[in-house]
């Protein structure tokens, strides 16, 4: 009842514009939810549920072109129009075309004239590809998926917002490296621990350390487990916070280092890119 309630307040109270790539749930009609269950269903829209993973989506946005790929984090498929012009859920990428419609509102998901529908005439929930149109059902609320979903547990990239580069750990040193990942030295298991819903564990899915910091307050990897916080900053994205020094965060350094400071800008922002992980396994 406490999640569903949170997904609520999601839904309503803390909409903001898709300026930046993040986790997040897309609200689109009376209350509903974008949401896929498993790689052999629709995509559809569904009422908040406790199991809020098929209803978290990695949404990765250039603005500057205003188009956003919508990857879901449970199944790690992408939302898109099939061949023959349809709605489906593809394991490639789709980059779909969107607007503001108001504050905190997206005028719509389309590929060209056609755009993501909720459809009036079958049973709730069901989505469809249809012409834009102001009579249709077409607008979204972008809202960051509140805690425990930021973001949900799970494997992921790490990548930093302003370098394009990813969070890798070989041994105990954490180090930045190109994106996409090539080993998986540059995967991290995230997962929700503590009495902070909030609060993460970011495991390293290679050598099983934790990133961590130091009582110098350097950034290391760690046997023992250290819990980060994550925050969503309105036009920035998300950033994580030492649970110990709450007030610095992790940041990639002009020298491509990773550092805990004050700084609170798109060095200091990370994208959580769901992947699986076990075609990198020996």
């Amino acid at each position: 009842m406490r999640l569903l309630a949170l997904l609520t307040v999601a839904v309503s109270a803390r909409a903001v514009l898709l300026r930046t790539s993040g986790i997040y749930t897309l609200n689109i009609g009376p209350g509903l939810l974008l949401t896929h269950k498993n790689a052999s269903s629709p995509v559809t829209a569904a009422a908040p549920a406790s199991s809020s993973p098929d209803q978290a989506w990695s949404v990765i946005v250039d603005p500057s072109a205003k188009t956003a790929t919508l990857q879901n984090v449970l199944t790690r498929f992408y939302v898109a129009e099939s061949p023959s012009s349809t709605l489906t859920a593809s394991n490639e990428s789709f980059a779909w075309n969107f607007s503001d419609a108001s504050v905190g509102r997206i005028g719509g998901f389309c590929a060209g004239t056609l755009c993501i529908t909720l459809a009036t005439n079958s049973s709730i929930g069901t989505l469809t590809l249809a012409p834009k149109s102001e009579q249709a059902i077409q607008t979204f609320n972008a809202s960051p998926a509140p805690p425990p979903t930021i973001p949900p547990q799970g494997t992921y990239e790490i990548r930093n917002a302003a370098s394009g580069r990813i969070i890798s750990l070989f041994l105990l040193d954490p180090f930045l490296t190109s994106f996409p990942v090539r080993d998986r030295s540059g995967l991290w298991v995230v997962n929700q621990q503590g009495g902070d819903p909030s609060s993460i564990l970011l495991r390293n899915y290679d050598s099983s350390g934790f990133l961590a910091v130091d009582g110098d307050n350097n950034v290391v990897g760690a046997r023992e487990q250290y819990f980060w916080t994550v925050d969503f900053i309105e036009g920035l994205g998300q950033v994580l916070r030492s649970a110990n020094v709450s007030s610095d965060t992790l940041t990639a350094s002009p020298e491509e280092t990773l550092v805990l400071g004050p700084a609170v800008d798109e060095s200091s922002a990370w994208v959580f890119y769901p992947i699986d992980g076990n075609p990198f396994l020996p």
